[in-house]
């Protein structure tokens, strides 16, 4: 921004900024910790109820309307990737609810979001959850740390390139469209992750 660095972060929603930073960490460990009981494609299959969680929340919490053709999209989405899938028994077990939970923070996470870029520039948004995440990420993560191979610290910068580009695209995406019209399209995940 021309007024400088500190007018770019500048927010009236540190709150909400500390909030989502707090629910997306605890996501991301709860998603993990799925993954680690049920497998990937059972976590994943459990998450994919996400973008249902969004419509159903985009509705009370930001007011937006939502048709019976959104629900029904968002349905055949979740159907489609329960059928590519296959999740076997491992999505009825106690270890599913933590990628259920996981999807119910992200939905909060990404309501949120919605809520707080409708009110102030985008970059607030982007940049608080990355700073408070990474310190609380960092309390969380450094008794496990372990040593990187050389030969993968570019694949983590290639990684966290695309992962920053593609916080900022949804970020900016929510800034022109309601949150139950965004996250349908992330049913795209399972045929990008299959390539």
């Amino acid at each position: 921004r021309p007024e400088g660095p500190r007018a770019a972060v500048r927010s009236s929603r540190l709150p909400a900024h500390l909030l989502r930073s707090v629910l997306l960490v605890a996501e991301i460990c709860l998603i993990v910790w799925g993954y680690t009981q049920i497998g990937l494609i059972n976590g994943f299959a459990v998450f994919s109820v996400c973008p249902l969680l969004i419509v159903a929340l985009s509705g009370p919490v930001l007011g937006e309307a939502i048709s019976w053709q959104r629900w029904a999209a968002v349905g055949a989405g979740l159907v489609g990737v329960l059928v590519i899938l296959r999740p076997g028994m491992g999505v009825f077990s106690w270890a599913a609810l933590l990628p259920l939970g996981a999807a119910f923070l992200f939905a909060l996470y990404s309501v949120l979001t919605r809520l707080t870029t409708r009110e102030e520039p985008t970059f607030p948004a982007f940049f608080w959850p990355g700073v408070i995440g990474a310190v609380l990420m960092t309390g969380l993560g450094l008794p496990y740390l372990t040593p990187m191979l050389p030969a993968d610290i570019a694949f983590l910068a290639v990684y966290c390139a695309l992962s920053m580009l593609s916080h900022w695209l949804v970020l900016k995406s929510y800034e022109q469209v309601e949150a139950a019209r965004v996250h349908p399209v992330s049913y795209l995940q399972l045929a990008f992750t299959s390539l």
